[in-house]
């Protein structure tokens, strides 16, 4: 018994009566899922939590988990993918190919499907993972088998530039069907940069995944600071430590540029506040200040040629059609 999120699938064992939730999380990770023997730590209480979704080449999963040792048997063994682990909170240790790894937050490892092993947490835990082929590595990690097992520490910066991504596909998040494919490639990019690849592969990878990774982290920090009036291209490079013709190039590989994406997204902010019938009371000119816009002149113009029509005509046509209003989140 599952539950679709957004794209997502939920699996949690509040769905089922205290008696029958070990053997449900038995049954759907250790059998249908992970193929795992399942040995909760807990005397009584036990609760668990998946959110699941697969992409192109590659599967998520963010998980919570109170105390449990989840371990694989040889006869258990029947895939070759490779399986990342990163822990969000709590900590746990895995054990695979004569080694053990000890995850602190923001820690990684990476276990091979087609390896035995155990993982075990003492305490709640919350997870995120990631399933790949492993012919996605082969030909870019030199030595890949030996660096299962092994900890990957939480400042490699490949792994602190995936959070973005494993955040934008949880639940919530307004990721597009058409993004994912990209968001498949260039996670396994960063997996790869993470594990040490080297030579031309690196070079591409970092090209890729890493480029795009960097400006992911950069566009979700604009669109935080959205409301600040100062917001430009020199404050944004300085507060990701690079220079402004840095920063512009990151921007021109999606043929824009950073001042051009502020503007876009201040002007799809205001809309969206003009279109929700929540905000009806709220005067055109606060919602136009709380966005980030310093000067009303500037905005007015840019806000016809986007959308085609004033602040005023857009609040008029979406106080006619609620419905369609409050789930106007963006014009085409």
């Amino acid at each position: 018994m599952t539950e679709v999120l957004g794209g997502a699938q939920r699996f949690s064992t509040d769905m089922f009566a205290p008696r029958e939730r070990i053997a449900a999380w038995r049954e759907f990770i250790g059998r249908a899922l992970f193929r795992l023997e399942i040995e909760p730590l807990v005397d009584d209480g036990f609760e668990a939590e998946t959110i699941s979704r697969a992409l192109p080449g590659l599967g998520f999963v963010y998980g919570s988990t109170a105390a449990v040792r989840n371990g694989r048997r040889p006869h258990m063994v029947d895939t070759d993918d490779l399986l990342i682990s990163v822990a969000q909170s709590g900590t746990a240790c895995f054990a695979t190919c004569g080694r053990e790894a000890f995850l602190a937050p923001g820690d990684a490892v990476v276990v091979g499907g087609g390896e035995a092993g155990f993982q075990e947490s003492l305490a709640p835990y919350r997870f995120v993972g990631l399933r790949l082929p492993r012919s996605a590595l082969l030909g870019a990690v030199p030595g890949l088998e030996d660096r299962l097992g092994r900890k990957i520490p939480a400042q490699t910066p490949a792994l602190r530039l995936l959070r973005p991504y494993t955040d934008a596909l949880l639940p919530g998040t307004d990721v597009t069907p058409r993004e994912l494919p990209v968001m498949a490639a260039h996670m396994r990019d960063l997996v790869a940069l993470a594990l040490g690849a080297t030579g031309e592969a690196a070079a591409a990878a970092a090209a890729r995944g890493g480029r795009a990774a960097r400006l992911r982290v950069i566009k979700a920090d604009i669109e935080a600071r959205l409301h600040e009036p100062g917001l430009s291209t020199a404050t944004v490079a300085a507060r990701h430590r690079l220079t402004e013709r840095a920063l512009q190039r990151l921007f021109e590989t999606e043929g824009t540029s950073c001042m051009a994406f502020i503007l876009e997204r201040r002007l799809v902010r205001v809309h969206r506040v003009l279109t929700d019938p929540r905000f009806a009371e709220h005067r055109i000119k606060t919602v136009v200040f709380d966005a980030g816009f310093g000067h009303l002149s500037h905005f007015w113009g840019a806000f016809r040629a986007r959308f085609g029509a004033s602040p005023a005509e857009v609040r008029a046509r979406a106080l006619q059609a609620p419905e369609a209003g409050a789930h106007a989140s963006e014009a085409p």
